[in-house]
C-alpha cells in the first residue's frame, strides 16, 4: 500500500532528521531511569501497552488495523523478536550498563544484519563490509571485556552480552521483513509487531516480577514509561517512516550511528555516567564500523537499482 509523498524542501528533511536522532539519543536514558525503579519486563511491556493504548484507536479510526492473512505470520515474528526478546534482553541488560553505551552496542545491529544476510546468501559480504564488521565486532569484544572486568559492578559483562543479544534479535527480524517483504501500511507493522511484542513480556513479568500494583512505580518511572511510550514507540516511529519516504535507507539508518554520543552526553549530564577510555575507544571501533557497513550497503543497493 503506497501514499503519495507530499515534496518537502530538504533543509526541513534533515531538520526533522535531526529532530528524530535527538529523540532516539534520548529513548536509553529514559529506559535507565525506568528499569533503576522498576523491575525490567514489567517496565517493557508497560510502556508497550501505554503506546498500543494510542496507536490502535488511531489504526481502527483509519482502518488501518487489519492485515492480510499473508502477512499475519511475518508481522507477529518480527514483533516477537523487535519487540518482546530484544525489549527483554535491553531492558534487563540496561540495569547494570550505562545508557549510553546501551546506545553503542544497539548501534551494532548493521554489523549483526550483515553476518545473517552474507550466511544466507542474501548479502554479498565485500572486503570493505568484512573490514567494518571485524572493526565494529573488535569494538564490541573490547567494551564487553573491559565492563566484565570492571571491579563492582559483577553484572556489567552479562548486561552487555544481552543488550548484543538484542541486536541480534533486530537483525533477524530485518532479514524476515527484508525476504518477506510486507506490503502492510506502517502503522500497521507497528500495531501488529507491538501486539506480537507485547506477550510474550507481559508472561515474563508477570511470572518472575509479579503483580505490578505490588511494584515501586516512582514519578520518575512513570515519567520515562510515558515519554517511552509517546516519544520513543509513537513519534519516533512515525518520523522514521516519514523520514524513509524522502530520504535513502541508509541517511536513516545512520541515525543509530549519530545518537550514540548524544546517548553518552545525556547520560553523563544526568547520571553522571563516564565512559573509561577502554570503554571509549571500543565504542568508536563499533560506530566507525558500523558507519562502514551501512555506507557501503548503500552504495551496493543503488548500483543494484541503477
Amino acid at each position: 500500500m503506497t501514499e503519495q509523498v507530499k515534496p518537502q524542501s530538504t533543509q526541513f528533511v534533515w531538520f526533522v532528521w535531526l529532530v528524530t536522532c535527538l529523540i532516539w539519543s534520548t529513548v536509553w536514558l529514559a529506559i535507565k531511569i525506568g528499569v533503576t525503579a522498576v523491575p525490567p519486563f514489567t517496565f517493557a511491556y508497560s510502556r508497550l501497552l501505554i503506546a498500543l493504548a494510542v496507536l490502535v484507536p488511531t489504526a481502527v479510526f483509519r482502518g488501518r488495523l487489519r492485515v492480510p492473512r499473508a502477512e499475519a505470520g511475518i508481522l507477529l515474528a518480527t514483533g516477537f523478536l523487535l519487540l518482546g526478546v530484544n525489549y527483554a534482553l535491553v531492558f534487563w541488560g540496561t540495569r547494570f550498563v550505562p545508557s549510553g553505551l546501551v546506545a553503542v552496542l544497539q548501534s551494532a545491529t548493521p554489523l549483526c544484519g550483515l553476518a545473517l544476510a552474507a550466511s544466507l546468501g542474501l548479502e554479498r559480504a565485500s572486503g570493505g563490509k568484512i573490514a567494518g564488521l571485524l572493526l565494529g565486532m573488535g569494538g564490541v569484544a573490547l567494551i564487553s571485556a573491559r565492563q566484565a572486568f570492571t571491579p563492582g559492578n559483577a553484572g556489567a559483562g552479562l548486561g552487555c552480552a544481552a543488550i548484543m543479544g538484542g541486536a541480534v534479535c533486530v537483525a533477524i527480524a530485518y532479514v524476515l521483513v527484508k525476504l518477506k517483504r510486507p506490503a502492510a501500511h506502517p502503522t500497521t507493522v507497528i500495531c501488529w509487531q507491538m501486539m506480537a511484542g507485547i506477550v510474550p513480556l507481559a508472561i515474563a513479568g508477570l511470572a518472575v516480577e509479579g503483580n505490578p500494583m505490588h511494584l515501586p512505580f516512582t514519578g520518575r518511572a512513570i515519567a520515562a514509561m510515558v515519554y517511552l511510550a509517546l516519544a520513543g514507540s509513537v513519534a519516533a516511529f512515525w518520523l522514521n517512516y516519514w523520514l524513509l519516504q524522502r530520504l535513502e535507507a541508509s541517511a536513516v539508518l545512520l541515525i543509530a550511528v549519530a545518537e550514540a554520543p548524544l546517548a553518552a552526553m545525556w547520560g553523563a549530564l544526568a547520571l553522571g555516567e563516564r565512559l573509561d577510555g577502554p570503554t571509549l575507544a571500543g565504542s568508536v571501533l563499533v560506530l566507525a564500523g558500523s558507519a562502514v557497513v551501512i555506507r557501503l550497503t548503500s552504495r551496493a543497493a543503488a548500483r543494484r537499482t541503477a
